[in-house]
């Protein structure tokens, strides 16, 4: 199996269906979030210039805070500074998105006042 196909498994096992209840990370968990990551990049790059131009500007704040959440993250660990940054340059109406692996959770920010 290459390396694609392996990645592409493990993210369909991660976010799909899992084959078993999980005994344990047994994955390199860092890999499998950034190739999510660029996926989701991908993605949402793609739609961006597909979708009709009263929808654009919602696929690029998607893309932005795909961005962020990269720039925020290192090692799976949120870096205090850059989410201070991201946080005081968030813009009306765009998101800010957070993953809290010990809790196995996420949180979305958005800013929708003035």
């Amino acid at each position: 199996m290459d390396t694609n196909t392996t990645i592409l498994t493990l993210i369909y096992h991660h976010i799909v269906l899992p084959r078993r209840l999980p005994q344990g990370q047994d994955w390199d968990h860092e890999a499998l979030s950034s190739n999510i990551l660029q996926l989701l990049l991908e993605a949402a790059n793609t739609m961006s210039t597909l979708i009709a131009a009263d929808h654009k500007e919602r696929w690029e704040r998607v893309v932005e805070a795909l961005v962020n959440h990269d720039k925020i993250h290192h090692h799976n660990l949120i870096v205090e500074e850059f989410l201070e940054e991201a946080l005081m340059n968030l813009k009306r109406d765009n998101m800010l998105i957070l993953h809290i692996m010990e809790q196995n959770a996420g949180v979305l920010i958005i800013r929708n006042q003035k």
